[in-house]
């Protein structure tokens, strides 16, 4: 089979009208399917990148109720006490368990980690205290750790206003 052969017998081929149409649906069907599959994976991935930011906001927006409640009640209640003889913080914990600790369960899976560590540094000596009791150095490592708390809570209030106002 020579060139000119294989030239003319595609040629015959193509020259019949109904393979030539059945081969185009053919390609252009193959064609639509990929376009239109990567048309359905861009609007999947935008509508799961939209649901992710939703429940992020959902988060915020909870975690800042929670973080609002906790200054209101820190102030209202006195939960801490700085101490201007040793310039330690004192934290009544009583006053904490009964107020601040509940929110803070409440909204443990949002905290950022320092905060987390600083609750479960908390949680851990009123857990301890029960079984052996309270040193005297207790309520300033706690107090320390309440201050750090509630230091990181301003801290984020203070980045939601800035990325607000940059925006």
């Amino acid at each position: 089979m020579t060139w000119q052969d294989f030239v003319d017998i595609v040629s015959n081929i193509f020259s019949n009208s109904l393979i030539a149409s059945l081969l185009g649906v053919t390609v252009g069907g193959f064609i639509t399917y990929i376009v239109q599959r990567r048309s359905i994976e861009k609007q999947q991935q935008f509508e799961r990148e939209k649901i992710q930011n939703e429940e992020h906001k959902k988060n915020q927006e909870i975690k800042i109720r929670a973080y609002n409640k906790i200054l209101h009640l820190s102030s209202v209640h006195i939960i801490s006490e700085w101490d201007h003889h040793n310039g330690q913080t004192e934290l009544y914990s009583d006053k904490f368990i009964e107020h601040i600790q509940p929110i803070l369960y409440e909204i443990y899976h949002l905290l950022d980690n320092d905060t987390a560590k600083d609750f479960d540094y908390i949680d851990g000596i009123h857990e301890r205290m029960s079984y052996d009791g309270a040193e005297e150095e207790d309520k300033w490592f706690l107090g320390a750790a309440y201050a750090r708390i509630i230091s990181n809570i301003r801290k984020e209030f203070g980045n939601i206003r800035n990325s607000r106002s940059s925006t």
